[in-house]
């Protein structure tokens, strides 16, 4: 019977049918540690249970080192046999903020909701036998100089002596932490959720998310939210992460930007009259970037050489003006780019062999790289956007250009129409192309069933931006205002 639930949790999962919470749960969790796990990091499972979580953590970083925890005795006996040949180490303790031997709760009708405390549980007549069990630290287990890179904690609301527990290992290693907690478990324990967070945000530096909001990249939970979200049990599973690629990213731009000043005010002090720069110049580059960029920050490029993990895809214009990664704070990894001439995204024809290079690199992105965010960014003063309304004769000696620009037709079919409702300016057209061709992109990239999927399952997050060079300002879409609206 088991075999069949597993099964059928598998195929709901799968086809993102959250029939229950905890199967979103387990969904989002999949997705993060399939995201975010590398073939080398090293995990740990606290509350194993089954090691439904543990086999997703040997599957997707097989190559580092796993430590798991499960003070049910039969439980940790299957789990001995089952990871016998595996790269773990299997403890039967449970873990809290001290050492010693305790009193625990098994729920032998539903021993997930066991633990050192009785709580509220979620069934009738629950059947508890209490048993006596050793109790463990994280870091006295834990080697001092073993690299922790990801933690999964799920213990019936003992989470904070879990994590108290292992104050040294969190502030050395800042590991993401999966954890649950909230009131009808937590608060059985003496845990208030101010407590946690404190503790998780201003003891350990890692910042809170749900798991829908990490995995969309969205803000992180102030206490208030926090509060709230422990107190209504309206989300009880969490994510604790370091953000640490924000600081790196900003090393990383610093030293664009140092670069870029001294540039600019060459090219001021030349009065803009300065020669082209020959191939010479390029090599300069390359040196300056090893000696500059590499060499300081050998181990950031030694991890960056092992795989991508980029959480969005930018499709983007080709300008020289337009940089990614500067204008999006991004380093490199993050972003996965395609650019050409005018940010254009071909109509999905499977069958159709043209414009498949811009196509190849979205299906890739979603299917492969699994991107949680796609970006379509256009820009003020795009000459892509500016030739679809040039003569035959002006695009005679550009076939391939003018090919290309056949994506954009019914961009120009609406401008010009909205000039001739007198709804928009002649002078106002450049823009106006610029911003309805981002639009239309995005519409021609929901024609794509996979993306469509995606959309709808919350999976991806569609965002249509316009850059205004010269202010350097982006605009974003507002898909219910139907308008760009400046990012403040």
């Amino acid at each position: 019977m088991s075999i069949i639930k597993n099964t059928i949790r598998e195929i709901l999962i799968f086809l993102h049918l959250d029939l229950t919470k905890n199967l979103k749960y387990d969904r989002l969790t999949k997705k993060i540690l399939k995201k975010h796990l590398k073939r080398d990091s090293n995990c740990i499972d606290v509350g194993c249970h089954k090691g439904e979580i543990l086999d997703l953590m040997l599957c997707y970083a097989p190559d580092g080192k796993h430590y798991a925890f499960e003070p049910i005795p039969y439980l940790f006996n299957n789990l001995k046999t089952k990871y016998k040949n595996k790269k773990v180490e299997i403890f039967p303790y449970a873990l809290s903020d001290n050492s010693g031997e305790s009193t625990f709760q098994l729920v032998k009708n539903a021993p997930a909701y066991s633990g050192i405390k009785k709580r509220r549980y979620d069934i009738s007549n629950p059947d508890i036998e209490e048993i006596k069990v050793t109790l463990k630290t994280l870091d006295e287990i834990i080697p001092a100089d073993e690299q922790i890179h990801l933690i999964k904690i799920d213990v019936e609301g003992g989470e904070f002596g879990v994590l108290k527990g292992a104050k040294d290992l969190l502030k050395k290693n800042k590991p993401t932490i999966i954890f649950e907690c909230g009131k009808g478990g937590s608060d059985y324990y003496g845990t208030t959720p101010n407590d946690l967070y404190d503790f998780i945000s201003n003891e350990i530096g890692l910042k809170i998310y749900t798991l829908q909001s990490f995995v969309k990249n969205k803000q992180p939970i102030d206490k208030a939210g926090f509060e709230r979200y422990f107190n209504t049990n309206k989300e009880y599973y969490f994510i604790a992460n370091a953000d640490e690629n924000k600081t790196a990213t900003r090393k990383y731009l610093f030293n664009i930007k140092t670069r870029l000043s001294h540039r600019l005010m060459k090219t001021t002090r030349e009065e803009n009259n300065y020669p082209r720069p020959n191939y010479n110049k390029l090599f300069e580059g390359v040196r300056g970037f090893k000696s500059n960029e590499h060499i300081p920050k050998k181990e950031f490029f030694a991890q960056l050489g092992k795989h991508q993990n980029p959480h969005t895809l930018y499709i983007g214009c080709s300008d020289s003006r337009v940089v990614p990664n500067l204008v999006t704070g991004t380093i490199p990894g993050e972003l996965f780019v395609v650019r050409n001439i005018g940010n254009f995204v071909p109509l999905y024809d499977r069958n159709k062999d043209t414009f498949v290079a811009t196509s190849a690199v979205i299906e890739y992105a979603v299917k492969q790289l699994q991107v949680n965010n796609i970006v379509v960014c256009g820009h003020s003063n795009c000459g892509g956007c500016a030739a679809l309304y040039s003569s035959a004769k002006e695009m005679r000696s550009l076939p391939h250009t003018k090919k290309w620009l056949e994506l954009a037709a019914p961009v120009k079919k609406i401008v010009e129409e909205q000039i001739e409702k007198n709804l928009i300016s002649a002078e106002d057209r450049g823009v106006f192309t610029e911003q309805m061709n981002v639009v239309v992109q995005i519409e021609h990239l929901m024609q794509y069933p996979y993306i469509r999927k995606a959309v709808k399952n919350g999976d991806i997050t569609i965002m249509g931006w316009w850059y205004h060079i010269e202010e350097g300002e982006i605009y974003d879409y507002d898909f219910e205002l139907k308008r760009f609206i400046k990012v403040e």
